[in-house]
Order: C-alpha cells, then structure tokens, then sequence
C-alpha cells in the first residue's frame, strides 16, 4: 500500500478544483432566492419628471432601478419622487424607499 504525499503539483492541482467548483454554482445559490447580481441590475435617472416621466417608471421599475429624477419644476418633482418611492417599497415589502435622489434646478452646480 502505498502512502500518497502531498507535493506542490498535487496541491496546486487540488486548489485549482477546489476554486472551479465555485464558479460552476449558479449565482442564485449563492445569493438565496430572488438575487439579482448587481451586474444584472440596470440603474436609471429621469430628466424631466411630467406626465410621461411617471407613466414611464412603472414601466422601468420591473427591469431596472430608478434611482433619481431631475426638473425644474418642484411639484412634479416631488410627485414623480412619491410615486417612485412608493412603487419600490411595495415591490420590496417595505413600508418606505430612500434610494431616489431628485436634484432641481437649484442644484444643478451640485450633480
């Protein structure tokens, strides 16, 4: 019977299997049930937020993340922002949504 020894070229060769195995596990088994990478993800900002602008984000929101807004005027901008976070918190089960920036004519040296 002959005693296996662990040498350099049977270590890297072990470390090399170990590591492929890692790469062939889906990603959703890592991440549990309704991961979604973040390279998956498709991050999305509005410029003008009028009536087209807040039909359009329910169309968005089931393929990607709406993240700001941007108007100059500020009633439309809050109600484009109220209905962006609301639209998010009911998809996640939460009762609030804080990942929208809006950003006015006011701030427009700021972006």
């Amino acid at each position: 019977m002959k005693k296996k020894t662990l040498n350099r070229r049977n270590f890297i060769r072990k470390t090399i299997n170990a590591s492929l195995l890692f790469t062939i596990v889906p990603r959703f088994v890592l991440g549990g049930n309704g991961f979604m990478a973040p390279s998956e993800k498709l991050t999305v900002g509005f410029i003008g937020t009028g009536k087209q602008g807040r039909g359009l984000v329910n169309g968005f929101a089931k393929k990607a993340q709406v993240i700001a807004g941007a108007d100059v005027d500020s009633k439309k901008l809050a109600l484009f922002k109220s209905i962006t976070e609301k639209l998010y918190a009911e998809t996640n089960g939460q009762s609030a949504y804080s990942g929208f920036t809006s950003f006015t004519e006011s701030e427009k040296g700021k972006i």
